[in-house]
C-alpha cells in the first residue's frame, strides 16, 4: 500500500502545472454560514521526494499561486515542504490523501474537490482521478461517495 503523504515530507510540483495555463483551473464552491462562497483553485500533480512513494494531487488556490511558489526550497525544481499551511482530504480508509493551499479560512467539504475535478476537467479527469489512486473511477457518485461530509484536515 502506498504512504501518505504527511506534515514535514518534501514534495515535487512541475512547474508546468503553476502556469498562467487555464488547463487546469476549477472552481470550488460551498456553502459556509448560510452564504454561497466560490474559490478558483489550480490543480497539480505531486510527487513525494523525501521518501515512500506518496504521489498525488495538489489543489492550490488561484490567487495564493505566487504565495505558494515562495515555499520553493529547491534550487533548480520546484520542491518545498508540507507544513502547517496545508491542509488534506482523504477517503474514508484513510488509504489516499489530496492536499489543498488555500485561505484556511474556507471551509468547503472534501467531496466539493473530488467533484468539481471530475465535472470541470473533462477528458483530462480521468488522469488526474487516478494521481489520486483511483483506478477504474468512471462514475462521480461513487467517487465523491468516498469523501462526503469531511472537512478539511489540518496537519
Amino acid at each position: 500500500m502506498p504512504s501518505l503523504v504527511q506534515k514535514g515530507d518534501t514534495i515535487y510540483v512541475h512547474p508546468e502545472f503553476l502556469s498562467d495555463s487555464k488547463s487546469n483551473r476549477m472552481t470550488v464552491s460551498w456553502s459556509q454560514n448560510w452564504f454561497n462562497r466560490t474559490e478558483k483553485y489550480k490543480l497539480c500533480k505531486f510527487t513525494v521526494k523525501s521518501g515512500g512513494d506518496a504521489k498525488g494531487l495538489i489543489y492550490v488556490q488561484a490567487n495564493k499561486v505566487a504565495e505558494f511558489k515562495s515555499k520553493k526550497t529547491g534550487g533548480e525544481d520546484f520542491t518545498l515542504t508540507v507544513d502547517e499551511s496545508f491542509q488534506y482530504g482523504q477517503d474514508k480508509d484513510q488509504t489516499k490523501r489530496f492536499l489543498v493551499f488555500h485561505d484556511t479560512d474556507n471551509r468547503p467539504y472534501q467531496h466539493r474537490f473530488v467533484e468539481n475535478t471530475l465535472t470541470e476537467l473533462g477528458d483530462d479527469a480521468l488522469d488526474y482521478v487516478q494521481n489520486m489512486g483511483f483506478t477504474g473511477a468512471h462514475d462521480i457518485g461513487d467517487l465523491a461517495k468516498n469523501f462526503v461530509g469531511d472537512y478539511l484536515h489540518n496537519f
